[in-house]
């Protein structure tokens, strides 16, 4: 009987360990920026970050993409074969605004790097920096 009851008490242990050490996480679909949706498609995977929203020909208004950093790093991009101006945004865990770069010029070779750490990068069309005057500290909630 002694060892059933150890046996039943590691198992509940080890499922409560499991239960609180795992992360349900949903990307979001969608930002709002200013009270305004921007509907975005999330680049998770490697191969997804790699691609991006290069060779695309067209974003639609209030659309973007959404890079995912796990661990937080200083991610670099460029807009190497990248047909349409971006603005790029960078945000931390909690979806504050950490650096900007408006205006990225379509197939440069320049490599844009944030001066902090970001957990998100977000690629929305030229000019939404100006438009919804998103500066260093701008929340974006996601929903």
């Amino acid at each position: 009987r002694k060892i059933n009851t150890v046996k039943s008490t590691l198992l509940l242990s080890c499922f409560i360990y499991g239960w609180l050490t795992t992360t349900v996480y949903a990307a979001p679909t969608q930002l709002l920026i200013r009270n305004t949706p921007f509907y975005i498609e999330n680049a998770i995977t490697q191969k997804e970050k790699q691609n991006g929203l290069m060779y695309r020909a067209y974003l639609g208004p209030n659309q973007g993409m959404l890079f995912h950093f796990n661990p937080p790093k200083k991610a670099s991009i460029w807009m190497k074969n990248t047909l349409i101006p971006l603005d790029i945004i960078w945000l931390d865990h909690t979806f504050n605004v950490v650096d900007i770069h408006p205006y990225a010029i379509p197939y440069s070779t320049t490599v844009l790097t944030p001066s902090k750490k970001a957990s998100y990068i977000l690629e929305v069309n030229a000019n939404t920096i100006t438009t919804y005057e998103i500066t260093k500290g701008t929340h974006i909630r996601p929903f």
